[in-house]
């Protein structure tokens, strides 16, 4: 333990479990942070920990902790849950008690919804979704074709308006292109809100570069500028009004338009 926080060290769970938590490289991103020369202390309290990994184990799950490179302006490692039971394999994501009610109306309307990757199980507080093997569009060494996103990208804003949805985060680095497919699929569904959900609504509209706009509009309005950064007509800070301090990394085809390193 460092303080509070426990380290994925910490946190493996005696045999009897019948559950592994590992450090691995992430199979669905091509650019991978090599971890050789790291240290491989990840802090973990937000995300597992030995009694949800029992929990698993329990439902026949086997979990690691596979790591996702900095990406987005973010300077740590990005740790993401994966579980495998059988041939499937899937990724757990710890939820807050608010939410998980949340995730189970997803769940009701999911088969309804297009590009959107399934709700498998929710187990207590851990929502297991299946994996996506492809790329982030954001992790693309070339510009993606921006026409075939965007038609794409409208028939899921209109499939989530369907059942009053909004995801509320679509953004290139929140798009993936599946490997066997190519066809999308839109993951981070962390700032989805119900259009009935007035609380969480409002926040949104505040928080996520929206003010004044009703959250039905939300995600068009981000369909709209996620293909003009795609085009290369935008950049990040224009489109979302993120600082430009915070973007220390971005793929070449952004690099090359906007002249920033």
């Amino acid at each position: 333990m460092r303080g509070n926080i426990p380290l994925i060290k910490d946190l493996w769970p005696s045999t009897n479990t019948r559950t592994c938590i590992r450090l691995q490289t992430n199979s669905w991103q091509k650019s991978m942070l090599a971890l050789s020369g790291r240290r491989k202390e990840v802090a973990a309290s937000s995300m597992i920990n030995t009694q949800n990994a029992c929990l698993l184990a329990r439902n026949g799950y086997r979990c690691s902790v596979e790591i996702r490179p900095p990406f987005r302006g973010h300077s740590g490692l990005s740790p993401i849950i994966s579980v495998e039971r059988g041939g499937f394999k899937g990724f757990a994501k710890i939820e807050k008690d608010e939410r998980i009610k949340h995730h189970q109306r997803i769940k009701q309307v999911q088969d309804q919804l297009l590009y959107a990757p399934k709700i498998v199980e929710i187990i207590d507080r851990v929502v297991i979704v299946e994996w996506v093997a492809g790329t982030l569009v954001w992790d693309m060494a070339s510009r993606p074709d921006a026409d075939q996103i965007c038609g794409s990208l409208q028939c899921f804003a209109d499939s989530l308006a369907k059942v009053e949805l909004t995801h509320a985060d679509i953004r290139p680095w929140n798009i993936i292109l599946e490997e066997t497919t190519g066809e999308i699929r839109v993951i981070d569904w962390g700032f989805s809100v119900f259009w009935n959900d007035t609380k969480h609504g409002q926040q949104h509209r505040e928080d996520r570069g929206h003010r004044g706009r009703r959250i039905a509009e939300v995600d068009m309005e981000d369909v709209r500028r996620t293909i003009k950064v795609i085009r290369g007509e935008l950049s990040p800070e224009e489109a979302w009004k993120h600082e430009s301090s915070s973007w220390n990394w971005r793929p070449a085809w952004i690099r090359s338009q906007h002249g920033r390193a």
